[in-house]
């Protein structure tokens, strides 16, 4: 019980990093005079990147919000014409199986690209982020491993061939995690 709340509470750890992490990148200064032109052509271009992102998720303007606003009014008023033509009240319409798929039709008639986008994208990015994070305590996290002769001892559950080759798999790791954030947030907004 105590490993896996301990295995827990180290994956909530990590993914917190994760976070925290794109929030100090963006301060980071380098100097591309010093780099050779295909690693400073690189850089540029994920600095434009992370430019276009950081613009994308600036808070949204009052017709953004009042758009948003609207909706949930936009779909009483389906509701309502729709019970008004079949000369039903509303929440007894509501609870029958035929209104709950009507009313199923009009909300997702209403939002839902929008929410798929979103329920879509941030189920993909647990999913996938999961399978990331185990793949990687798999590779780089030792197991506790207790026998009367030896008494407690942690051992690596996978032998790399080199420190080069550990140091690789932590940075694709890293780069898989980072270029699937991407992919979901421009999935969900």
């Amino acid at each position: 019980m105590i490993k896996k709340l301990s295995v827990v509470v180290s994956m909530v750890f990590v993914l917190a990093l994760f976070f925290v992490t794109p929030s100090n990148a963006i301060q980071i200064t380098i100097d591309t005079d010093n780099l050779d032109k295909t690693t400073a052509s690189t850089v540029l271009e994920a600095q434009k990147q992370a430019k276009k992102i950081a613009e994308k998720a600036k808070t949204p303007s009052v017709d953004q919000m009042e758009a948003w606003a609207n909706i949930g009014e936009k779909i009483g008023k389906a509701i309502s014409a729709t019970c008004r033509e079949l000369g039903v009240e509303v929440n007894k319409f509501v609870k029958t199986p035929v209104g709950k798929i009507a009313m199923a039709l009009i909300v997702w008639k209403v939002v839902g690209q929008e929410a798929w986008a979103i329920i879509g994208g941030t189920l993909s990015w647990f999913v996938i982020s999961l399978m990331i994070m185990w793949s990687f305590s798999h590779f780089h996290m030792r197991k506790k491993l207790t026998d009367k002769e030896h008494g407690e001892r942690y051992i690596a559950t996978y032998e790399f061939k080199g420190e080069e080759a550990k140091i690789c798999s932590a940075i694709a790791h890293a780069v898989a995690f980072a270029v699937i954030t991407m992919v979901c947030l421009l999935i969900v907004f």
